[in-house]
């Protein structure tokens, strides 16, 4: 039996392709905006910034710790900083990868900034949870901090 060809989607223009950026830290947020850019650059593309703030338990959810103007002004700076325009979206829940997995359309390039340690960090964890669940994930690694 003979394999057969794989077809290839025709996408509308309503279905512009936007690569999201998961917020780790600034440093690796800015490299993780730099390959996202690097991307997009010969397409008609948006790039996006995606904060997620765990807020604990003891306290009330629609109060973070850190006020979401004040976060998403934060991600707005780190992306003027790159030169880059992006749409920024902070959201505040009890459960990172659950809020992660629902918020993200089905088969989104999501791009993550990390560094090499000599610990293992919650990035990598990420990465494979999403492309367990069917997107596509680049991992940006910045310099290392040894």
């Amino acid at each position: 039996m003979k394999p057969q060809p794989k077809t290839a989607r025709i996408v509308s223009p309503a279905e512009q392709l936007i690569v999201t950026v998961l917020h780790t830290t600034p440093e690796e947020t800015a490299g993780a905006l730099e390959a996202a850019v690097a991307l997009v650059e010969s397409l008609t593309a948006k790039i996006r910034v995606i904060a997620i703030q765990v807020v604990p338990f003891p306290l009330d959810l629609m109060k973070p710790p850190v006020p979401l103007a004040f976060a998403e002004e934060k991600l707005r700076s780190v992306a003027a900083s790159a030169g880059v325009h992006v749409e920024v979206e902070v959201y505040s829940c009890r459960d990172r990868e659950e809020t992660l997995l629902r918020i993200l359309p089905p088969h989104s390039v999501v791009a993550i900034g990390t560094r090499r340690h000599w610990f293992r960090t919650k990035e990598p964890h990420l990465a494979r949870l999403l492309r367990r669940n069917g997107h596509e994930v680049i991992v940006v690694n910045s310099k290392d901090t040894f």
